[in-house]
């Protein structure tokens, strides 16, 4: 299943599992990459002060009726994202996985991820264990909500993209 931007009820916000940011001036923005054979759409944070500032992209996912299981291979679930620079000095995104119904941790990707080759889109993955049987989120069944915070940080002119989300599973029909 693959959740392309501009996320359904998606909501743009100060606020992310882990707390509230004050700092938020910079331009959000959502847009569709060209040049290659595949289109990416994506939503872009980018400020052009000389210091850091997030802004938070919040979406909720269901896991659809005839989920049955997370496969292993690929994994769970896929995060595509891009940042301008290879380094996390002027572009980061963390990336938190909460069911707000559970006891159970969210899943946190999170503390600086970022391109590992400038401006080349890249993933952040999720495993089935991360995601279910209780050692991580516990989102393991059909009709359970998750939400995803992709919290963006960018300073002097750097951005940084947030697109597609894969959900790989089993089907039980």
């Amino acid at each position: 299943m693959k959740i392309s931007p501009e996320y359904e009820g998606a909501i743009l916000t100060t606020t992310y599992v882990a707390g509230t940011d004050t700092s938020t001036t910079g331009n959000m923005i959502s847009d569709t990459a060209t040049g290659s054979a595949t289109l990416q759409n994506y939503y872009q944070w980018t400020r052009t002060q000389s210091t850091m500032h997030f802004y938070t992209v919040a979406v909720k996912v269901e896991l659809p009726e005839d989920f049955s299981d997370w496969t292993t291979s690929p994994d769970a679930a896929v995060v595509d994202y891009v940042t301008q620079e290879n380094t996390t000095t002027n572009n980061l995104l963390d990336v938190y996985v909460y069911r707000d119904d559970s006891t159970a941790s969210p899943v946190v990707f999170s503390t600086n991820n970022k391109s590992a080759t400038a401006a080349t889109w890249t993933t952040i993955n999720f495993t089935k264990s991360q995601l279910d049987d209780g050692v991580g989120v516990d989102w393991d069944t059909a009709g359970q909500e998750v939400v995803f915070y992709f919290r963006m940080g960018s300073q002097s002119n750097k951005y940084v993209r947030i697109g597609d989300i894969t959900l790989s599973y089993l089907s039980k029909f």
